[in-house]
């Protein structure tokens, strides 16, 4: 992914990200506290963030803008608890806003980490017949830390890595099978990290459901997305040469995975003791950990002179450059969260006046659209975030249904996985 560097007022660039930060930090405290005021405060953060980025975005981003605010001028018009939906929508969006902010922070600074890239290396550099399954599987480990970051870092390194095999065919299906691993390895991660922006937003629309209640279920259908890339994969294997060229050597022995290793069990250790400790939910816990975890990694990475940063002045880069240089991503993201909030109470009426009942689908039908509703909805571009945010209200109860909430969620994180492997769309899913 690349970062957007539009020429605009520095002023600009610099709220947006002191209110990207902030929005983070009150979202942190309001999960802690749970007070009505920090709830506004979010709502109110939303859209100063909305603002600041709106100056730096283009036509799309601004077309999404008007199709929010003329949907929230529909809302208060015809719904009779406008207020306190638009007031949902806002914290919806705030909250996409918060974790984007986090993950992206938790991003830049593993980019920067001399370890991190050289464990990227290592696996680049695997001999072809284990590279594959070494793409994969640590596309799905970077992912975990690098969300869709994960794709640039290893994608491009695998093909530096690449030998230099004369055969334009074979170099073809090379470097389609490296890119297609780190892919497979990133959507099966996006099922079912708590770090990812599909679960968060999942867990956010069915808040009766906890992170654990679909770990196992959703680590199954990860397992399965596995397969069937490695199936998909040895179709298109590239012959066996007669004489293997030169290639890059994987240096550092499997200890080069080490930095990668203890820093996603920090991570599910310290997730998973605050909320023994605390009882909050998995998702409120995310953005506090990893802001933390992102300030002492960048601290400790800036005290060996040999990387050559300050502290200080790459806080500020950050702030004032590579955070805004995201507004089309989190600007997109906020809006899709936002009309599907919005719109969907809109839409509930005009449905029901064209004689259509969701209550009348029985559990296995809401099971299957839900799985295939979002990755057909990608293919036209619709970003799976707004395809959810609208089909979630509409769904009757888990209850009536016959069915478990754990089991409608783990279905709709099956539909933003298969989108996020098909859909043409560039907006980032996790």
């Amino acid at each position: 992914m690349q970062i957007d560097r539009h020429r605009t007022a520095p002023q600009s660039a610099c709220l947006a990200g002191l209110f990207l930060v902030a929005t983070a930090c009150v979202f942190v405290a309001d999960e802690w506290a749970q007070a009505i005021e920090l709830e506004w405060l979010t709502a109110a953060l939303a859209i100063l963030v909305a603002l600041t980025l709106a100056l730096r975005s283009q036509t799309k981003e601004r077309i999404f803008l008007a199709v929010a605010l003329v949907l929230t001028g529909i809302a208060l018009a015809t719904l009779h608890n406008a207020l306190a939906r638009i007031l949902r929508a806002l914290q919806t969006a705030g909250f996409i806003a918060a974790i984007f902010t986090a993950l992206a922070t938790l991003r830049a600074v593993a980019e920067s980490s001399p370890a991190i890239q050289r464990s990227g290396q290592y696996l680049a550099a695997q001999p072809p017949e284990r590279r594959y399954l070494a793409l994969t599987l640590g596309g799905h480990a970077f992912t975990l830390i690098l969300n869709y970051g994960s794709i640039v870092l290893l994608g491009s390194t695998a093909m530096a890595c690449d030998d230099a095999n004369q055969d334009p065919r074979i170099r073809a299906l090379r470097a389609k099978r490296m890119l297609s691993a780190v892919q497979r390895g990133f959507v099966a991660a996006v099922i079912w990290s708590p770090l990812s922006l599909s679960v968060a937003i999942t867990l956010t629309l069915l808040p009766e459901v906890h992170w654990i209640d679909i770990a196992f279920p959703c680590l199954v259908s990860s397992f399965l997305l596995f397969v069937c890339g490695w199936a998909l994969d040895s179709r298109i294997r590239p012959p066996v040469r007669t004489q293997a060229p030169s290639r890059t050597a994987a240096v550092g022995g499997w200890r080069a995975l080490a930095p990668l290793g203890l820093l996603l069990c920090l991570l599910g250790m310290l997730l998973s003791g605050l909320h023994a400790l605390t009882g909050i939910r998995t998702i409120g816990l995310v953005v506090g950990v990893v802001l933390c975890i992102a300030a002492v990694w960048l601290w400790r990475i800036t005290r060996d002179p040999d990387n050559g940063l300050a502290f200080g002045a790459r806080a500020k880069a950050y702030l004032t450059q590579d955070l805004p240089g995201l507004s089309k991503e989190i600007l997109l993201l906020m809006s899709a969260g936002y009309i599907g909030n919005i719109g969907a109470p809109i839409i509930a009426p005009l449905l029901a006046a064209a004689g259509v009942d969701p209550s009348g689908l029985t559990g296995w039908a809401v099971l299957l659209i839900l799985i295939w509703a979002l990755p057909l909805a990608g293919q036209f571009g619709m970003n799976p975030i707004l395809s959810f945010s609208l089909i979630a209200p509409l769904l009757p109860s888990a209850e009536s249904l016959g069915v478990s909430a754990s089991a409608i969620a783990a279905a709709a994180l099956a539909g933003f996985a298969l989108s996020g492997a098909s859909s043409p769309s560039q907006q980032p899913t996790c």
